[in-house]
């Protein structure tokens, strides 16, 4: 299984549903990404949809994802078939969120208190895994380890 990575901003506020049968709904939630394109100066800028479900529909939509919030989302490309209305079988990909990063979150009021919930925090599923080595040495100094300095 291939992982993407996409950065751009969010294109509005992401669509959260409840979607399923009413004895188990599934929580879902889609949000747009503008992706621009450093290929070549003045090149267009790609617009594309990511969908989240269960727990990380849940996690993102408390999380106050606004437009123009700057995010890193790791997918994958599911397929997936349906039923059209003139009763032949369509098909279709979408693009599944497996972790998301934000870069910048929305600024907050004045009222509100930064308590670090997400503002740098990558929030991947599984959340059992250890950070890479090299976040320890994040400028390449030999011999240093900055778990040493809490």
């Amino acid at each position: 299984m291939q992982t993407n990575i996409h950065v751009g901003r969010v294109t509005g506020t992401p669509k959260f549903e409840y979607v399923g049968n009413q004895e188990k709904p599934i929580a879902k939630i889609t949000i747009g990404l503008a992706i621009e394109r450093n290929t070549r100066k003045n090149a267009p800028t790609d617009f594309l949809y990511y969908t989240a479900l269960d727990k990380r529909a849940e996690v993102l939509n408390s999380m106050g994802i606004d437009k123009g919030t700057v995010m890193e989302i790791d997918f994958i490309q599911e397929s997936f078939s349906f039923s059209r209305a003139d009763g032949k079988r369509g098909y279709g990909t979408q693009n599944s969120i497996q972790s998301f990063h934000i870069w910048s979150p929305k600024k907050q009021s004045a009222n509100q208190t930064d308590t670090g919930h997400f503002a740098g925090n990558q929030y991947p599923f599984p959340s059992n895994e250890e950070p890479p080595a090299e976040m320890n040495n994040p400028f390449g100094i030999p011999g240093f380890d900055s778990n040493h300095l809490q």
